[in-house]
């Protein structure tokens, strides 16, 4: 491959220099996507230490106004006397 114009040889290092990154970038994407699930996890395993009797009343369609999966997602208090306090339909 040796020519004159040197350009096989240019093109290989651009590639040898590009390649590590794109292996890099791949692992960063698949690393994310996996956080990402792992986070997601962690959320919806906070829901079961949701008081059971407010579990019962989600079931049945009679949640009060404003309790949503993003509400007990973000702000679940740990437990039951204060999730009731929190939601009062349930005191």
């Amino acid at each position: 491959m040796r020519g004159g114009s040197g350009a096989p040889a240019a093109i290989h290092r651009v590639f040898a220099r590009w390649l590590p990154v794109r292996q890099a970038q791949g692992r960063l994407r698949t690393t994310a996507h996996n956080l990402l699930q792992i986070t997601y996890f962690g959320r919806m395993l906070r829901l079961t230490s949701l008081a059971p009797d407010i579990v019962e009343a989600v079931l049945r369609g009679a949640e009060p106004d404003g309790l949503s999966l993003r509400v007990l997602q973000r702000d679940l208090p740990n437990h039951w006397d204060e999730q009731r306090k929190r939601w009062r339909c349930w005191t």
